[in-house]
């Protein structure tokens, strides 16, 4: 932050769910990057396929995609079309953003809840040349749902508490914790 806000930036890292889930979703992506890598250099240049390392590989990106998603609700990222929203005015461009709002953590809710006997049911399975269960590919799908439910849960009631009079959310949450 800048001296402007009169705000400082190690308050602001402190107060972020979201921070551990992002150096996460970083380290994932390096692990694909890496795995991604080795996998063409064994095969092509050692003639000598890694039999697990696209497994790994398609774990990680499964499991950052799911992070991220979380991580993109907290920070307001996520797309959404406002078109109507945001033309409609004041309480009535409000209220359609607390029922889209409404309806996406409905739809999270059902998600993370019928999930969950996926997840159970795929454990009895293993896969591939790992041989782990089925279940640690659907498993983060349960986890980032729940995640996302709770960060757009601790979203709103961050935006709530500070008397937020604006219908729209801003561009960065970190901005409106401030």
């Amino acid at each position: 932050m800048t001296e402007q806000t009169g705000s400082d930036p190690r308050r602001s890292r402190r107060r972020d769910p979201a921070a551990w889930l992002r150096l996460l979703v970083g380290l994932l992506l390096v692990a694909i990057t890496v795995l991604t890598i080795l996998q063409v250099m064994f095969r092509f240049l050692l003639d000598s396929p890694l039999v697990w390392s696209e497994e790994v590989a398609r774990l990680c990106i499964v499991w950052m995609t799911f992070l991220g998603a979380a991580v993109c609700c907290w920070d307001g990222t996520h797309l959404r079309v406002g078109a109507l929203a945001d033309r409609l005015p004041g309480r009535f461009g409000t209220a359609l953003h607390v029922v889209s709002g409404a309806m996406i953590v409905a739809f999270l809710g059902v998600l993370v809840w019928t999930s969950i006997p996926l997840v159970q049911i795929s454990n009895l399975y293993s896969i591939g040349a790992l041989d782990i269960p089925v279940s640690w590919y659907r498993a983060p799908v349960t986890v980032g749902g729940a995640l996302m439910i709770a960060f757009l849960a601790a979203r709103w009631w961050s935006m709530r508490a500070r008397g937020r009079g604006k219908s729209d959310p801003p561009a960065n949450a970190l901005d409106d914790l401030e």
